[in-house]
């Protein structure tokens, strides 16, 4: 008896264990949880740097930003260089030979909304002086070797057709003789090299650039969509928002809808110069039910429409594990 007491106790702490786990995973991490995630494409870099060691740097140093980027969740990192695969499959889909049972639907791809591209300037290990501009906190004799890599870096806003940001990083690092020939790019030994540090700190590098290049915009709950039509939800009525566990929404939050201003243009150029004030919509909900991904509240007071932005109406704290974000 004591042994199955024993046991349904284990069971029931790895049950806890797992949950609380699961609820870390939804989550966002702390830097994004109040901003929106932008859509963002990595494109193939231009090697300027040669051949070297028959590695296909182009390639592999696109794949370790995409890595990068995508590790510190502050985008939606999207894969354009195999869309035609994605869209090769949707049209036979289309056609009415597959089985509709999986089939995808249209009008689901993300849109991009930034395109990193670069291009490799340098890429070697040499004990050529002429190099030596590039070695930072260190003076090497002749006789010694330095790692260099160095990319060119731009970053593109494809809603203004327009290069929001570009610089130029490199790194290097001492080194001694290295058979690279012996080694594939990206594998763990390549990053154990003189080379492969280099080439870690310049990634590290180009992801913090990006980063902070990259304007971050508030993220708000908003009235979501859940049938065909725009709907008008009034005092008692139920509704959808976006966010939950993922953005640390909480049951018995309350929340005022507002609109947001218009566009403002420049006649002249067409620029998006900002937007005019917003103005409250005068409905309040409170948060009943949270998942993963979004809400089920009610509206206490006055009317909200679909696509209406909420922002958070008073301090909420169920408990001190339990908090609002702040911001919101």
């Amino acid at each position: 008896m004591r042994r199955i007491l024993f046991l349904s106790l284990v069971m029931l702490l790895n049950a806890c264990t797992s949950s609380v786990r699961y609820t870390e995973q939804v989550r966002l991490p702390s830097h994004v949880i109040n901003y929106q995630i932008p859509n963002l494409t990595v494109g193939e870099f231009t090697n300027k740097a040669g051949r070297v060691y028959g590695w296909n740097l182009s390639y592999g140093l696109q794949e370790q930003l995409i890595h990068g980027l995508t590790t510190s969740r502050y985008f939606h990192v999207l894969n354009r260089e195999k869309v035609s695969d994605a869209v090769a499959e949707l049209q036979l889909q289309q056609t009415g030979l597959t089985r509709e049972q999986g089939k995808m639907q249209l009008g689901n791809i993300r849109n991009t909304r930034y395109v990193v591209r670069g291009a490799i300037t340098a890429f070697e290990q040499t004990n050529d002086t002429s190099v030596w501009g590039f070695i930072k906190d260190s003076i090497l004799s002749a006789d010694q070797q330095v790692a260099v890599v160095q990319i060119n870096l731009y970053v593109e806003d494809m809603q203004a057709n327009q290069i929001i940001a570009s610089t130029s990083i490199s790194e290097s690092v001492s080194a001694t003789q290295v058979n690279y020939n012996a080694l594939a790019f990206g594998g763990s030994s390549f990053f154990k090299t003189p080379l492969g540090e280099a080439t870690q700190s310049v990634i590290e590098q180009a992801v913090e650039y990006i980063v902070n290049a990259i304007p971050k915009e508030r993220w708000h709950p908003t009235v979501a969509q859940h049938t065909d039509t725009h709907a008008r939800y009034t005092e008692n009525e139920q509704l959808y928002i976006t966010g939950g566990k993922d953005r640390g929404l909480v049951v018995g939050s309350r929340w005022a809808g507002f609109e947001v201003g218009e566009v403002i243009r420049d006649p002249a150029t067409g620029d998006v110069l900002g937007t005019s004030s917003a103005s409250e919509s005068g409905g309040v909900i409170e948060i009943i039910s949270v998942e993963n991904k979004y809400s089920i509240a009610k509206v206490i007071a006055g009317e909200l429409t679909t696509g209406d932005m909420l922002k958070k109406q008073m301090p909420f704290n169920k408990d001190t594990s339990d908090k609002v974000p702040s911001g919101n």
